[in-house]
Order: C-alpha cells, then structure tokens, then sequence
C-alpha cells in the first residue's frame, strides 16, 4: 500500500512540475509579448488602459511602455514563484520524495510569491501615476486598492512557508533516524 501511494505521489509531483515548466515557458513568452507589443502597436493597449482606467482620456505610447513594463515585472515575479514551485516538484518526483532540497525549493516559491504580491499591491501607485500624467492638473491621480486576491496572495506564501518548514523538519527526523538504524 506504502509502495503505491508513494509511486503515485512521485507521479504526480512529476506531471505537476511538467506542467509549471510549461506554463512558466508560457508566462515568459507572454512576457516578451507584452513588451514587444506595447512598443510594436500601442493602440491596442490604450483601449485596454482606458478599459481599466475609464476617466483616463489621453495616453501616450511611453505610457503604454511603462505601464507594459510594470505588468511584466509582476509577470516576471509570479513566474519565479512557478519556476520554484516546478523545482520543488521535480524534487519531490526524484529518488527521495521528503528532502531539505524540495522543502528549500518551496520556502523559495513562498518567498517569490510574497514577494509578487507586496509587488501587485504597491505598482497599483505607480500605475496610476502614469496612467494619468497626461490628464489636466486636478484629473491626475492615485489609486490604491487592497483585494481579497492580495490577501489570498499573501496567506498562501505564508502556508507555502509553514508547509517548507514542516517538511525540512520531517527531512532532518528521517535523516536522524536513518543514522540510528
């Protein structure tokens, strides 16, 4: 039974870490895309600003690329937190399922993923600073807004934490009591 649930716990932590390889090949290429798009054909992205930003009027193609390049760097960060989710998946498919390495890997995804979060709230600011540059002095503006998404960021790199801790320590008591048989 031990044996079978073992072999399906690698099997599936090895599709797991497949899978985010892939979509962390995705997150890049949409990244590169972003970028390449908000400088090779801006109008479409003022549509989208606007979208988001409706008292917004004017928005001029260096805007476009700041505001692309802030996306992208969130991009950037939550795809790090993806990429070490997928090491620590593939480290758990390997030959020894509880290691410190799959647990150093996790703490690392947790720390990306807290990191992306604090990331999303605060570029909010900046954001909207260079949304509304172009807008009449009085129209300018700054925007920050606090959602249950950042909340459920920042709740689940802590769990991804605690779990990283919890399964260093079991790692450490199987190293132990391997030495003492």
């Amino acid at each position: 039974m031990e044996y079978s649930m073992s072999t399906k716990v690698i099997r599936t932590s090895l599709r797991l870490a497949v899978l985010l390889r892939a979509v962390v090949t995705l997150a890049i290429v949409l990244g590169i895309a972003m970028l390449a798009g908000s400088l090779l054909a801006p109008e479409l992205w003022k549509g989208w600003i606007r979208s988001m930003y409706p008292q917004i009027a004017d928005v001029s193609d260096w805007q476009v690329f700041l505001l692309a390049l802030l996306a992208t760097t969130q991009l950037g960060l939550t795809t790090m937190a993806l990429w070490w989710l997928a090491r620590m998946f593939a480290s758990v498919s390997g030959e020894e399922p509880l290691s410190i390495e799959a647990a150093t890997h996790m703490r690392r995804a947790s720390r990306w993923l807290l990191a992306a979060t604090i990331y999303a709230m605060a570029a909010q600011i900046p954001a909207s600073l260079i949304a509304s540059l172009n807008q009449p002095e009085g129209a300018r503006f700054i925007a920050l807004a606090l959602s249950t998404s950042h909340a459920s960021g920042v709740l689940a790199s802590l769990v991804l934490y605690a779990v990283a801790s919890i399964q260093e320590l079991a790692a450490q008591v199987r190293d132990d009591n391997r030495q003492i048989v």
